[in-house]
């Protein structure tokens, strides 16, 4: 069955089996939340169906998820597990971006963080072409702490190599 057709049968398991590629979602977002309230064994207020943009999905994480999944297990299960629904869902190329701040859970820092988003493309190689992207929000571009694990994570050879970096507009035209 194609593409096409299992769309218009409303089929979701043929959906499924038709290769595809997402090519923007982010590690810490991407999980269903049905898998994170089972691993907490917990429910979890679910987001509601509009929110006021960036800053709504936003506050949203920080009341209902971050309480909860804001720390490196935590932080470790959304992402493999998003990784695994990927898989389920058929997707064959997966573009994750990683949020640099996320190397925060990590004792290493940026760089037991790389070698964590290395492990998880090793793991899921043969399931998903894994394309991960280092994220770096616009509200810390320029901060000293953020600004040395950037200069951190381009200089490791395990990061380099290994993440594309996504900069926020504006990256180049900054004062100073």
């Amino acid at each position: 069955m194609d593409f096409i057709h299992a769309l218009e049968q409303n089929d979701l398991n043929a959906l499924r089996s038709v290769p595809k590629a997402d090519l923007h979602c982010h590690a810490y977002f991407s999980t269903h939340l049905e898998s994170v309230e089972r691993w907490l064994g917990r429910s979890i207020e679910e987001a509601p169906p509009l929110m006021r943009g960036l800053d709504g999905m936003i506050e949203y994480a920080a009341e209902h998820l971050d309480p909860h999944i804001n720390n490196r297990a935590g932080y470790e299960f959304v992402v493999e597990s998003a990784v695994k629904d990927a898989i389920n869902d058929g997707v064959a190329v997966l573009k994750m971006s990683f949020d640099i701040r996320s190397s925060w859970h990590f004792e290493r820092g940026v760089s037991e963080f790389c070698d964590f988003v290395q492990q998880l493309r090793c793991r899921n190689a043969p399931g998903v072409d894994l394309r991960p992207e280092l994220g770096i929000p616009r509200a810390i571009v320029g901060q000293a702490p953020a600004e040395n694990q950037i200069s951190e994570a381009l200089s490791t050879g395990t990061c380099s190599q290994r993440l594309t970096v996504r900069r926020p507009r504006g990256w180049m035209n900054r004062p100073g």
